[in-house]
């Protein structure tokens, strides 16, 4: 499914209007999260509104059709809409909407909602992903085969942000040398929730326990569903890309807060907005902002063959954000640290997407196994 210019046009404006006239009114304080239930409400009707749904016979849901350019960009226009005004309730649908686009690319008729939940850092299982995604027929090199079976649900104290109130997990496994998919509620994974978030307040924050049954509603790919590889591979590079667009949109409000104060606050006689120090704090935020919207904006399809590159996109823009979110805090001083002026939960929102998408040194694994970096044994798959 392709998605022309004018169904493109008048998914954003209706993306835009729920964003001022829905999504808004919850967020006049800025650093205040939505409550729970207020946020429920919400992602009903964003769910009542076709954005989240699986399949591709619906060009207006969120991931709609990954492996298409044009719905691709759509998709992350419309949550750097939304994250202009929350950044949590832009990856809590996106969670859900990815999830039930791979649901319905295994052949399964979703009974429940369902989301693809971030697990943590994942650390060294980057680089067998994306080794393992490279060359899915040859042998693994020694030590992926373990790496990828504890990759999701395999270490105990793995940090999970989750969306609220969405009844089951859909998680990839490996096991046997194969891929499966796990459906479950958090709490027959043994999920216990933390309510420490440093970051992203209005989603869940979890940590999988000891106990659990992890090895039950196991999904099996119905006939004819995408092969393995696409399927993971889109599981992996859309958060990324949802992750660099959510912040993107976030900043893009910090930004706005910032200059407008530095065009209002007086010192010396002159507005701080003259002074080079600040005005240097705002041309490195503007910069990262260009940079990532040129990203955004690009036609790029989910492919297997583009993680490479989807990988590298986000090892470059989201650190550059994270740096703008906090160059724009520092345009306001002392005060920018507190809650007041909601500079402070933009730039805790910044990190937690970063840290929940990929951390740095997790995505480096991860290009470097991209384009060759080996070493050690390979060993036949078990």
């Amino acid at each position: 499914m392709t998605i022309d210019i004018e169904t493109r046009r008048e998914i954003i404006f209706g993306v835009e209007r729920f964003a001022r006239d829905r999504l808004g009114p919850h967020v006049e304080r800025p650093e205040t999260a939505i409550g729970r239930g207020r946020f429920a409400t919400l992602v009903a009707d964003a769910r009542s509104l076709g954005w989240i749904a699986g399949g591709a016979e619906n060009p207006y849901a969120l991931w709609a059709s990954p492996d298409d350019a044009a719905s691709t960009t759509t998709t992350l226009s419309a949550l750097r809409v939304l994250a202009r005004t929350n950044a949590g309730f832009a990856f809590a649908l996106q969670m859900e909407a990815l999830g039930t686009h791979l649901l319905a690319q295994l052949g399964v008729e979703p009974e429940r909602t369902t989301q693809l939940p971030l697990f943590g850092v994942q650390g060294l299982g980057r680089g067998a992903i994306a080794r393992w995604l490279a060359t899915p027929q040859e042998p693994m090199r020694d030590g992926d085969h373990d790496e990828l079976c504890d990759l999701w649900l395999g270490a105990e104290h793995t940090v999970v942000l989750a969306a609220p109130e969405v009844e089951q997990w859909l998680v990839p496994r490996f096991f046997g040398g194969e891929w499966t998919w796990q459906l479950a509620s958090p709490l027959a994974l043994g999920a216990i929730r933390d309510q420490r978030p440093h970051g992203l307040d209005e989603l869940d924050w979890w940590q999988l326990g000891t106990h659990g049954d992890r090895g039950s509603c196991i999904v099996v790919p119905a006939e004819g569903s995408p092969t393995a590889a696409t399927l993971l591979s889109t599981a992996v590079a859309a958060p990324l890309l949802a992750g660099v667009a959510i912040a993107l949109g976030a900043i893009e409000r910090a930004f706005e807060a910032a200059l407008r104060y530095s065009e209002i606050r007086r010192q010396g006689g002159r507005r701080i907005l003259e002074h080079p120090a600040v005005s240097s704090l705002l041309a490195r935020s503007r910069a990262a902002l260009i940079n990532a919207e040129a990203i955004v904006e690009s036609p790029l399809a989910l492919e297997a063959g583009a993680l490479e590159r989807i990988v590298a996109l986000a090892l470059l823009h989201l650190p550059a954000l994270q740096q703008a979110a906090n160059d724009c805090l520092q345009v306001f001083g002392g005060l920018g640290y507190m809650q007041d002026a909601g500079l402070e939960k933009i730039v805790r929102d910044v990190n937690a997407i970063c840290c929940a998408v990929a951390p740095t040194l997790s995505l480096e694994l991860m290009l470097a196994a991209t384009f060759g970096v080996d070493t050690g044994e390979r060993r036949p798959k078990e």
